[in-house]
């Protein structure tokens, strides 16, 4: 007498399980995107006077990487990210320096500046960090449902 056991019909369940569960990483992969974007957006660390920065993030997803990203082109982004330390701004292109300057309530011309720094408004950092505690909720959400489908189809 021979008992035979196969686990073809589990294999074969799993591998589908895996591929919905690789489609639905990268939904919501890409939906995390949009979300650290959208935190970025209605963050309070931006400070900006012209709504460019907060205008400039854009939210990518790279499928073939199983990624996504927010990003800002703007050439001041890292600045306002990291903040700055105190520095000498000098005339290049011109030679004096010529801006309106509240505190005198005037035009005014310098050679050069002392530029007292500015603090680090990490808004990507915060929007990083909600994101991928976003994209880890999602995720285990996600394959608890697809565990419990999977067991009850047994």
């Amino acid at each position: 007498m021979t008992v035979s056991v196969s686990a073809d019909g589990t294999i074969a369940a799993l591998n589908r399980l895996r591929d919905v569960l690789i489609q639905d990483a990268d939904e919501i992969v890409k939906d995390t995107a949009r979300y650290a974007k959208k935190q970025a957006d209605v963050s309070r660390l931006y400070e900006d006077k012209t709504g460019r920065l907060r205008q400039s993030t854009v939210a990518e997803f790279v499928r073939a990487e199983h990624r996504s990203f927010i990003e800002n082109s703007t050439p001041y982004a890292r600045f306002v990210e990291e903040g700055q330390r105190p520095h000498r701004i000098e005339a290049r292109d011109a030679p004096m320096l010529r801006f309106y300057w509240e505190k005198v309530g005037r035009v005014v011309e310098f050679r050069s500046v002392e530029h007292p720094g500015t603090k680090a408004r990490p808004v990507f950092q915060a929007a990083g960090y909600l994101g991928h505690t976003f994209l880890a909720m999602r995720l285990t959400e996600r394959i608890s449902q697809s565990v419990s489908s999977f067991n009850q189809a047994k």
